[in-house]
């Protein structure tokens, strides 16, 4: 297993995972999700660097993803945070640490790049799916503090 920043080549790879993230959690939302749009920021991270996106590997395979987008603070302009944009592992390959590899690296980044803040999000899914306790005890034990709670409403469009 490896962990490694995408690149341009991974585009694809990138874009099947944040497919089956789309069908997994998603699609249960009203979060709304355009291909076109999900193939303009892979571009971007490819040429502009934000957002970022590092991948896990199992035998030459991709089989996980972190994204993050970087940003002025909303409270301090002179403070940078991240804010997790996808977190997924593919069901075949979840509990075999890639998961943790993958916030490992992201941190880790975060750290060189002078990044204050990581913000990481808890899912519908998750509630749904028993999983946030999980994830709460995780991001706890990593040194993470709740913040709050989102709620989403579609106004239309």
């Amino acid at each position: 297993m490896s962990v490694r920043r995408a690149t341009i080549a991974d585009g694809y790879a990138i874009f099947a995972l944040v497919q089956a993230f789309r069908e997994e959690a998603l699609d249960k939302t009203c979060v709304s999700f355009n291909d076109s749009t999900i193939v303009r920021r892979l571009v971007e991270a490819a040429t502009v660097g934000n957002p970022v996106f590092f991948l896990a590997e199992e035998d030459g395979k991709v089989v996980g993803v972190i994204g993050l987008f970087v940003t002025p603070s909303y409270f301090d302009e002179t403070k940078l945070m991240a804010v997790e944009l996808i977190w997924y592992v593919h069901p075949d390959h979840r509990h075999k640490q890639h998961g943790r590899e993958l916030l490992n690296e992201a941190e880790n980044f975060c750290k060189r790049a002078g990044i204050d803040t990581l913000t990481m999000i808890v899912g519908h899914y998750s509630i749904e799916s028993g999983t946030d306790r999980i994830l709460d005890r995780f991001y706890r034990q990593h040194g993470y503090k709740r913040l709050e709670t989102h709620y989403i409403k579609k106004l239309g469009g």
